[in-house]
């Protein structure tokens, strides 16, 4: 079963440019959630909250020790 965290994951990981940005501290995360949102909601075949994704984003960025 795919999570909201697993799909925001692989799409960060799939564009080393907002990997940079994110290990740089630059990228505003509620804006990427924004933009992410309609590609990870087409994947995950259900509507999700920006929260949940700038959670999942927040997270992600403590796991790799951007912030």
């Amino acid at each position: 079963m795919k999570t909201i965290s697993s799909v925001v994951e692989h799409y960060i990981k799939t564009k080393p440019f907002l990997l940079n940005g994110l290990s740089q501290g630059i990228i505003n995360l509620t804006s990427l959630a924004r933009v992410m949102m309609p590609e990870l909601e087409q994947e995950l075949g259900k509507n999700i909250k920006q929260g949940a994704v700038v959670m999942a984003l927040t997270r992600l960025s403590e796991e790799l020790g951007f912030r």
